[in-house]
């Protein structure tokens, strides 16, 4: 069923979720705090462009957020101008970002006192999976909300997994981003080994992918956007620090081991406080070529 979406958020990410749900015939209601980042989506057919994310729950039954933040998630759905202003009962927020799961169950509470359920939907895929509308979601939140947003979470994915309550799926993401960014650094980390001993990237990488270190990091990463020096994975190293920081969080909470997370997040910590933070993340095998302290 055809249905008006509202997607809030359309940077990287919001923007090919938004697009795929298009094509898919549905009416979409958007807004950005950047107004260029709407240039291309506005004057579209079935395209409303609202001026507060009050606007867009106003609009839309079910409204999609792709944020960079808990904190600015928290500001879309409760500051001045925010999503509980212009939602109404019986809609439902589908959260998208990368986010912290008790800020999302604080949030769900809120929303839940004015009869509208909120989904945590955390996705991973990149922005290739984005635009290829291959992303896997993980869901945590209200049951009966999921399978309304089915078809909506079909239109932008491969796989879909209902993880369990609220603030399950992006509790999901943040164990999930931990073993992503893990097998990226280690990558980065045995290719800078190789060029310091006096081997090519390019034949490094080859080999890699030609044995048992392949993996999507290897093939995608280091093949795609670090051999040609393109350095446009999609995402700030200051994503991936944030994202390494609350996972090991949880790990904390959880009493889990954390020793090689912890060993990586020293060199992002380091890499951000000299300036590399609003570098694309791949850059970060260029400062273990430079900084190579443990």
């Amino acid at each position: 069923m055809k249905q008006t979406i509202g997607v809030i958020g359309l940077g990287n990410m919001g923007r090919p979720i938004a697009e795929n749900l298009w094509k898919a015939g549905h009416a979409l209601v958007i807004h950005d705090v950047r107004r260029q980042a709407v240039a291309g989506l506005e004057g579209r057919d079935r395209v409303t462009v609202a001026p507060t994310p009050a606007a867009v729950g106003a609009s839309a039954p079910v409204v999609l957020t792709v944020l960079p933040s808990a904190e600015v998630v928290e500001a879309v759905v409760a500051g001045n101008g925010g999503l509980l202003r212009g939602m109404r009962r019986g809609g439902i927020l589908v959260e998208m970002s990368t986010s912290k799961p008790e800020v999302t169950r604080r949030l769900a509470a809120r929303l839940a006192r004015r009869g509208i359920r909120m989904l945590d939907a955390p996705v991973s895929g990149g922005v290739l999976g984005a635009r290829a509308g291959t992303l896997a979601v993980m869901v945590g939140g209200d049951r009966r909300a999921f399978r309304r947003v089915g078809s909506i979470l079909g239109a932008m994915s491969r796989r879909v997994f209902y993880m369990g309550p609220s603030g399950s799926g992006h509790t999901m993401k943040l164990v999930h981003n931990l073993a992503a960014n893990i097998a990226f650094f280690g990558a980065c980390e045995a290719a800078v080994v190789g060029m310091k001993l006096g081997f090519p990237l390019k034949t490094i990488v080859e080999v890699l992918n030609a044995g048992n270190a392949r993996g999507y990091h290897t093939e995608v990463k280091l093949a795609r956007f670090v051999v040609p020096r393109t350095w446009n994975a999609g995402a700030p190293l200051a994503i991936i620090h944030k994202d390494t920081k609350l996972g090991l969080a949880l790990a904390r909470r959880g009493n889990a081991p954390s020793s090689i997370a912890r060993a990586m997040f020293g060199y992002m910590d380091r890499a951000s406080k000299k300036g590399w933070a609003p570098r694309d993340y791949t850059r970060l095998i260029q400062y273990l070529l430079r900084d190579p302290r443990p």
